[in-house]
């Protein structure tokens, strides 16, 4: 699949314009669309040092993951710290991060995606073939945004789920 045909327009997101204020505050709840949001936070474990510290690697990686789960990139930065650390953010019609801390082995990441064709869980997947960490915990949630009156009854967030596997 090539990566135009990744690509997730902001209407996909619910981004688009919307009804003013005035008039969501008067809307009928029933007839209120979902945006589904989908979230995925990991902490990795037992990264080595030289991978975790390697900020050109792990720009690569995380744009790499964001392109191979569908989503854009629009925007991003990279920065490492003295003496040692990366954090690596990545905006679209969602967001990406990676925090690293190599004297520890742990990486911290972070996707959010929104609309039905860009999928956190695939961004997680390819991170975790790149850093290879012995130990993963990861959780994801769905986060739902309805537009509807904020008086409305808003559908139960759901709970996260956790995730413990070996890389």
């Amino acid at each position: 699949m090539s990566i135009s045909q990744n690509v997730i327009r902001q209407a996909d997101c619910g981004l688009a314009p919307g009804p003013s204020l005035a008039s969501v505050q008067h809307a009928e709840p029933s007839a209120s669309p979902i945006i589904r949001g989908r979230h995925v936070v990991a902490t990795m474990y037992g990264v080595p040092f030289d991978v975790l510290n390697n900020t050109e690697l792990l720009w690569t990686a995380l744009t790499d993951a964001v392109l191979a789960a569908g989503a854009t990139i629009m925007t991003g930065a990279a920065h490492h710290f003295t003496p040692f650390g990366v954090t690596g953010l990545v905006l679209g019609e969602s967001h990406a991060s990676i925090h690293t801390w190599p004297q520890r082995g742990i990486a911290m990441v972070d996707f959010f995606t929104c609309g039905p064709v860009a999928d956190p869980q695939v961004a997680l997947a390819y991170l975790q073939q790149v850093l290879a960490p012995t130990h993963i915990e990861s959780a994801m949630m769905i986060r739902d945004v309805v537009d509807a009156p904020f008086s409305a009854p808003r559908p139960a967030p759901q709970t996260a789920v956790f995730h413990v596997a070996p890389a």
